[in-house]
């Protein structure tokens, strides 16, 4: 008889450790679902700017992201524009890279590289209002309690 009940304890024990072993993996394929999904918000969002950055001529010599004021002056009207377009693609990859992180989906060493830039973007007062139209509010957040910066 109790050789009976420690083969049914045992076996209680295997179908437990099973359904934890597969509610996990539903919680990890959940992840990277959600990743997934970000992945292709980002690319929604980036192509039309993509497009309209490469039919523009001499596109690929105006850099986006931080720039100085002086820097932003010497721009003519049009090279603005892609200023502007180049620094909202890197802003969603920011957001990209935040959401990834968040889902324990990226890589320390890529976040920590993610995140510099996006403290730099945060710091400059020149693309913070760019940031502030694409990121959410918890990335927002995130950003301002380790830059308090005050831009006019």
């Amino acid at each position: 008889m109790n050789m009976n009940k420690l083969i049914n304890l045992i076996g209680v024990l295997g179908v437990i450790a099973s359904l934890i072993f597969v509610g996990l993996e539903l919680q990890q394929s959940q992840r990277i679902a959600l990743g997934t999904a970000a992945q292709a918000r980002l690319d929604a969002l980036a192509a039309p700017r993509l497009a309209a950055i490469q039919t523009a001529p001499d596109a690929y010599k105006i850099d986006g992201g931080n720039i100085s004021e002086g820097e932003y002056s010497a721009l003519t009207d049009d090279e603005k524009i892609i200023w502007r377009l180049r620094t909202i693609i890197g802003t969603l990859n920011l957001q990209n890279a935040w959401l990834q992180n968040e889902l324990g989906l990226l890589p320390m060493a890529l976040w920590e590289q993610a995140e510099g830039r996006a403290l730099g973007g945060w710091e400059n007062c020149l693309t913070r209002p760019i940031l502030s139209e694409q990121l959410t509010v918890d990335f927002k957040e995130y950003l301002a309690e380790r830059i308090t910066k005050v831009c006019d």
